[in-house]
């Protein structure tokens, strides 16, 4: 299963956590896609990746890449550093390699609502800022979409 984490500002004033509005999170994730790529300024983002195995709080692996994009559809990346399972960098290269691939296709890889159905699994606080994890699954069989299969059960969040 993949996961999405998803970075808020909101700090919750009671012990219980509710549910985001995942509608809302989605809405934000696709106004982004849908603007023209020509449009867009190049850019460079250092992501730091944990994959996780089931439940378990510690990451199994951590990986650091490098992101570059130059409209209106090269995509590039570098990893940075990786740590712990080298299962971690692996799967992380795959996902990357597609979402590479798919700056190229256009929408129909994209993570969207059009591709994938999510569900809000839980809250985490990796540091400072508050993120929701997702769960993320394809609504079609498509080698350009990635699958729980990809992932060999385990959790990503980036």
């Amino acid at each position: 299963m993949a996961t999405l984490a998803s970075s808020s500002q909101v700090t919750p004033s009671t012990a219980e956590i509710k549910s985001p509005d995942l509608n809302l999170i989605l809405q934000g994730l696709e106004d982004i896609q849908h603007q023209d790529p020509s449009q867009s300024r190049p850019y460079e983002v250092t992501r730091e990746y944990k994959v996780f195995h089931g439940n378990n709080k510690q990451p199994t692996s951590e990986v650091m890449a490098q992101i570059n994009f130059v409209p209106p559809d090269m995509k590039t990346y570098t990893i940075i550093q990786a740590r712990g399972h080298s299962r971690g960098e692996k799967m992380v290269r795959e996902l990357l390699d597609q979402e590479t691939e798919s700056a190229k296709k256009g929408p129909s890889s994209q993570i969207s609502r059009t591709n994938y159905d999510f569900v809000f699994l839980r809250r985490e606080n990796f540091g400072d800022i508050p993120e929701y994890v997702l769960g993320i699954f394809p609504k079609r069989m498509d080698k350009s979409l990635f699958a729980r299969a990809d992932l060999g059960g385990q959790l990503l969040k980036s």
